[in-house]
């Protein structure tokens, strides 16, 4: 799977557990295609990622294989969310179209796989609402 197909179409606000409202849906480890799979039916739910979490379960020659966990809340506002999971370059790829579009960073996690030396990122970004 490319890079691309997991960047998905979504909004994003850093949250704690604390600060996740009752009606919160916490998530749990899924595989890059588990999550996309996941965040379409979550956003016909009409919900939105109020926090995610990544790491690096395994590297094979050039790829690595990355799993995020999703907590989801309702979104209420209508706003516009996206991530990404996978290496520097392909995060600031995906960084200039969405600048390009109005929409911004809002939380990052960089990722180190001890063993391999594989440096990764995750990244969450937001837009304005389409409300």
């Amino acid at each position: 799977m490319t890079f691309q197909a997991v960047a998905l179409m979504m909004t994003l606000v850093a949250a704690t557990p604390n600060d996740l409202p009752p009606n919160a849906v916490e998530g749990v480890w899924m595989k890059a295609e588990t999550v996309i799979t996941e965040s379409r039916k979550m956003k016909a739910k009409g919900m939105m990622p109020a926090s995610i979490d990544c790491r690096i379960d395994s590297i094979s020659g050039t790829a690595a294989v990355y799993s995020m966990k999703i907590v989801w809340v309702p979104n209420e506002a209508g706003i516009i969310w996206r991530f990404g999971v996978g290496t520097a370059e392909e995060n600031a790829k995906l960084e200039e179209g969405n600048r390009a579009s109005g929409i911004r960073s809002v939380w990052s996690k960089q990722l180190i796989d001890t063993a391999s030396g594989w440096h990764a990122s995750c990244v969450l970004w937001e837009g304005p609402g389409y409300r």
